[in-house]
């Protein structure tokens, strides 16, 4: 199994690949995912969460125990598959699937699965 630090090095990675696309190229992050062209006010939410996700990583990383961080990324990682690529496919909370550009939208269908189980199986291994 990994260990606490192994499970938050892999869950930062891609968590930083998005929140630094988020800041540089918020249209970016938009377009790589769907067939949708975003508008000024779309790119402006999307810069303007940046830092948070930012804090998530400095938090997850420097400022809390490794156990602790794993119970973040587990917890992010249940919520974010809710919010984001789940509801995008299925459309529950958007009344409708939205436009999803494949192959690329697999990566996130993927990734947070995969980070949740791996999450959850290295929350039970530091019991």
């Amino acid at each position: 199994m990994i260990s606490p630090e192994t499970y938050i090095i892999l869950w930062s990675i891609p968590m930083l690949g998005y929140t630094l696309m988020m800041f540089l190229t918020p249209g970016k992050i938009v377009t790589d995912n769907f067939n949708y062209d975003p508008d000024s006010m779309t790119k402006f939410w999307i810069r303007g969460a940046s830092p948070a996700w930012f804090m998530v990583l400095i938090t997850m990383n420097f400022l809390v125990e490794p156990d602790v961080g794993v119970k973040i990324g587990t917890l992010m990682s249940l919520i974010m598959g809710i919010l984001f690529p789940y509801n995008a496919k299925f459309g529950y909370f958007t009344g409708g699937s939205l436009p999803r550009k494949y192959p690329m939208h697999y990566f996130p269908e993927i990734l947070m699965p995969t980070l949740l189980i791996l999450g959850i199986l290295t929350w039970t291994n530091m019991q």
